[in-house]
């Protein structure tokens, strides 16, 4: 299973209609078919910034995906309407999920950790990553874990926690500081990256059906 992600940032003052045609397009797509969701980040590095994610099988399905807007003149017509309202290129990356998540569709909120391994180390941070999310899915939390196959992030893994409310993530976090199995899990795996790990808080705007999704906590659906 993969997840394409599209990270794209509108221009200032342009997000509302922005996020308009990114929505128009992400439920046409799911129309056609394809496993499509939208979100928007609430923390990140820039503000007016959307995340447009395909959930597939496989890589075949992202092929038929792909050849679908670019041979189709409506939703190129979208996508140059698009180009005029965003402050930079898009950005496009692909994970394989390691692990799913054990939940049909995501909250309102997801929270993404991405992991940079030093070089020689990934297979050492997968398995404590895969190990860690789950033990913490057998707790009751939804969290999916991809590997970076392709792209402009420099992330090796990334890691989606998925919430109804931000609340949820608050208490996660105080949990976390007296949890001694996941101090544990820190302390193992910080001297395997080669930087901090980054977080950005995303909100949901267009989900994928449940039939559609899969493994569904994916960010963020776009075109």
């Amino acid at each position: 299973m993969f997840i394409q992600r599209i990270t794209r940032t509108a221009t200032p003052g342009k997000a509302r209609d922005f996020r308009t045609l990114l929505e128009e397009r992400t439920r046409a797509l799911q129309g056609d078919g394809f496993s499509t969701s939208l979100a928007t980040e609430v923390y990140g590095q820039y503000g007016g910034t959307f995340i447009a994610s395909a959930l597939a099988e496989d890589m075949a399905t992202l092929e038929t995906l792909r050849d679908r807007v670019l041979g189709d003149s409506h939703y190129q017509a979208t996508s140059a309407k698009m180009s005029a309202l965003e402050i930079a290129p898009p950005r496009f990356d692909l994970y394989e999920i390691v692990v799913p998540s054990p939940r049909p569709t995501p909250g309102r909120f997801v929270q993404r950790v991405s992991f940079h391994p030093s070089i020689g180390r990934g297979r050492d941070v997968r398995a404590l990553l895969e190990e860690q999310v789950r033990t913490r899915q057998a707790a009751g939390i939804a969290l999916m874990l991809g590997e970076r196959v392709y792209g402009a992030d420099d992330a090796g893994y990334l890691l989606w926690i998925s919430v109804d409310r931000m609340a949820d993530i608050q208490a996660l976090r105080d949990r976390n500081s007296s949890d001694a199995n996941f101090i544990a899990f820190q302390a193992k795996l910080a001297p395997l990256l080669a930087s901090e790990p980054r977080m950005t808080l995303a909100e949901m705007l267009v989900v994928a059906a449940p039939a559609q999704a899969g493994l569904a906590l994916a960010g963020a659906a776009r075109r």
